[in-house]
């Protein structure tokens, strides 16, 4: 795959998603999506944590580290074939070393637990730079709510930041304030959220299709 167009820049914010090879299934059970999301916290630092039984460990009996975070988590989702996230660079390379310590580490899990070997996700992450508020606004609405964007209801293989934005708070993965505070409170947010996902799926699927799903 060729070389970005652009270089990741700290303060900056980027949709980061990609999906599994031959767009096959990369979160099979609950525990395939939990390991992941807690990688997502465990490798967002510039420290290094050693060996699965480490990463494992619960966070109160962790070392307590002050390593910087690599990245703000400002939305996620996940959902069985493919993941969408939405990130603020906080440190150089911040981007490219957090997304290389998740793919590779739960690359490895995935092949030892299903017995198999090669690659898992389909190539290189995507990335794109986001570029003004509205742009921000509106990727965190369709981050939030992609498992409706996409008609999944299988929500034992859907985990994403939207129950976080609706109570107006972030857990120690995401960082809900970064978009929240472009909008004048969590309702205020939701109900743009939800009137950008009417848009989206107008542009999808048939009116017919959109009320059934909705309803």
């Amino acid at each position: 795959m060729g070389k970005r167009k652009f270089n990741f820049k700290n303060g900056n914010f980027y949709h980061i998603y990609n999906r599994g090879v031959d767009k096959r299934d990369i979160f099979i059970d609950k525990d395939d999506l939990n390991y992941f999301l807690d990688r997502m916290k465990d490798f967002n630092s510039t420290e290094n944590f050693g060996g699965v039984y480490h990463q494992n460990l619960p966070i109160n009996l962790k070392l307590i580290s002050k390593a910087s975070k690599l990245v703000e988590i400002v939305a996620f989702a996940v959902i069985s074939n493919h993941f969408h996230m939405i990130l603020k660079q906080k440190e150089d390379n911040g981007i490219t070393n957090f997304m290389h310590k998740v793919g590779t580490g739960f690359t490895k899990f995935f092949n030892k637990k299903y017995n198999r070997n090669g690659s898992l996700f389909q190539g290189k992450f995507k990335a794109v730079e986001i570029r003004d508020e509205g742009h921000l606004s509106y990727l965190s609405a369709y981050v939030n709510l992609n498992d409706k964007v996409h008609k999944i209801n299988n929500n034992n293989l859907i985990r994403t930041s939207w129950s976080e934005y609706k109570a107006g708070i972030g857990d120690s993965l995401c960082v809900v304030k970064e978009v929240l505070k472009l909008f004048k409170g969590r309702e205020s947010y939701k109900k743009y959220a939800l009137e950008e996902l009417k848009h989206i799926l107008k542009e999808r699927y048939t009116d017919k299709d959109k009320k059934d799903f909705l309803d």
